[in-house]
């Protein structure tokens, strides 16, 4: 129904046309069968419907593809980040262990300034009080600012981290800082 006239029937009518001797006139196709060939691929013919096919493929592996790009390069970009914080979160938990208490400002740790700024954009890491490390990661979808927590806890001479995300996404975060 929906592929080309069949060659079989074209030799067909062909025949039957000369052996009768009258003109050769080959059977039509069917309105329907004309739409729904637009829709079946003719593979090795390269038919405009085959196009259509293709065309339509991409379109839907691109708009799939891209936002999971997207997210993954998103996600890419905090990782990045959260990287950049794990060597100050060392030199947190070496100072809060051998003063006793958290650094109030990274410049009390020997850095030049109380912001450091990462080279992935718009991250910047700062130090706030009680030694919580918060990671500028950009601005969410109403504009507010977007940071990943590291909060440190003291207990018996060791410091551990937890990580959660403000104003930033679930999906967006490392595994290790999602709820």
């Amino acid at each position: 129904l929906t592929g080309d006239y069949p060659w079989l029937s074209k030799r067909l009518a062909t025949a039957l046309a000369f052996k009768r001797g009258d003109e050769v006139e080959h059977p039509s196709r069917h309105k329907f069968a004309w739409f729904l060939s637009a829709f079946v691929p003719r593979f090795g013919s390269g038919g405009s419907a085959s196009l259509l096919i293709t065309v339509a493929l991409i379109g839907i592996l691109a708009a799939v593809a891209i936002p999971a790009y997207q997210d993954y390069s998103i996600r890419a970009q905090y990782a990045v980040a959260i990287s950049e914080a794990s060597g100050l979160k060392l030199e947190v938990a070496s100072y809060a262990v051998a003063n006793q208490a958290w650094p109030e400002t990274l410049t009390a740790m020997g850095y030049e300034s109380d912001a450091l700024t990462v080279n992935i954009g718009q991250a910047e890491i700062s130090l706030y009080e009680n030694g919580v490390i918060g990671v500028l990661v950009g601005t969410n979808e109403a504009g507010d600012e977007a940071y990943i927590v590291l909060e440190p806890t003291y207990d018996d001479g060791a410091v551990s981290w937890s990580c959660y995300g403000e104003n930033v996404a679930n999906k967006y975060l490392p595994a290790s800082c999602r709820d």
